[in-house]
């Protein structure tokens, strides 16, 4: 949370915005989503794509991603942990109907298969939904 009132907002009271593509919500020693993107597919479905590479030590076939997706015009948050293994390379999210023409801002990361272990988070994209 510090992390983020110190990087991701700036302004002046009462003024403050979010700078999105800073925002983090995890922090951890797993090789990152490497080459993370989102295209938004119609009928409000997001697919992810990522390179399922990482460092030796760093990771594993194994982790599970973690996908984040907030929407600033509902103020919501949706949040799928577990979506995918880091060698599927590929995962395609349903968003509510509602969603559709709402710009969305999207995060990723990875956790090791026992929960234990974390990457940072990153910033994929802002993308409007179809």
């Amino acid at each position: 949370m510090q992390y983020n009132l110190d990087n991701a907002v700036t302004g002046v009271a009462p003024n403050y915005e979010i700078n999105y593509p800073i925002v983090k919500f995890c922090k951890g020693e797993l090789s990152i989503p490497l080459d993370a993107m989102v295209t938004s597919l119609a009928g409000a479905e997001l697919k992810f794509d990522w390179d399922s590479q990482f460092n030796v030590g760093f990771g594993a076939d194994t982790d599970k991603a973690t996908i984040v997706v907030y929407n600033p015009d509902k103020g919501l948050f949706t949040l799928l942990t577990g979506a995918a293994t880091r060698v599927a390379g590929t995962y395609t999210m349903q968003l509510p109907a509602s969603y559709s023409g709402d710009e969305v801002h999207c995060y990723m990361s990875l956790l090791s298969a026992d929960g234990q272990v974390s990457s940072d988070s990153v910033f994929v994209a802002t993308i409007t939904v179809l």
